[in-house]
């Protein structure tokens, strides 16, 4: 949970740049409102790049998905503040952001439930999570980012079985490390620095 301060300042960091790349006006705004310290990321040029570089493609296939399923269910696992459904929708599409209930509450701060977004506050590994998602016989996609490589194996296999059994039918997209990389996890150099955020009501 720490984490989504990172990201949201780097995708805000960028929407101010000369040349933005995912351009997220929303999380700029929002870092505007946090009482925090976001300075000492200023450094963290790997974690830069890679946020930016894994937040662009998951967008882009994302709206790749949205562009063939126009009226589709879309769920946000490990959402976090994460501001994608603000990049990608279309003005027909269903949206569920998954998370922890003190980091929903963390988005309440900043985002209110509509008729077609809807927050849900449990964990990934919590198989009734499923049926709070409605998707009447529509597609449905399942976007996780940033958050698989936090699980371990068995937690995976428990997620993945969580879907296979809560859905009949889905589309996963979600990033993941190559193993070999996890023992070099002190090259994703923000993410060493630990973080305590106080949100200004």
């Amino acid at each position: 949970m720490e984490t989504m301060l990172i990201t949201l300042y780097i995708r805000a960091k960028d929407a101010m740049s000369k040349n933005p790349v995912v351009n997220d006006i929303m999380a700029a705004e929002m870092v505007q409102k946090i009482d925090h310290d976001f300075s000492k990321f200023d450094k963290g040029w790997m974690s830069y790049y890679g946020v930016l570089a894994r937040a662009k493609t998951m967008d882009d296939q994302a709206r790749k998905f949205i562009i063939k399923n126009p009226d589709c269910v879309i769920v946000s696992v490990g959402c976090g503040l994460d501001t994608r459904f603000s990049r990608v929708d279309n003005g027909k599409i269903q949206w569920y952001n998954l998370d922890f209930p003190e980091v929903i509450e963390q988005r309440k701060l900043f985002f209110e439930e509509n008729d077609r977004v809807k927050d849900i506050a449990k964990s990934a590994l919590d198989p009734t999570w499923t049926v709070d998602v409605k998707t009447n016989g529509k597609k449905v996609l399942i976007i996780s980012e940033g958050m698989l490589m936090y699980l371990k194996e068995k937690e995976v296999k428990k997620f993945l079985e969580i879907l296979t059994n809560g859905f009949d039918r889905l589309e996963g997209q979600f990033d993941l490390i190559y193993k070999l990389l996890v023992k070099r996890s002190n090259m994703h150099d923000t993410l060493k620095k630990q973080m305590l955020n106080s949100i200004r009501e």
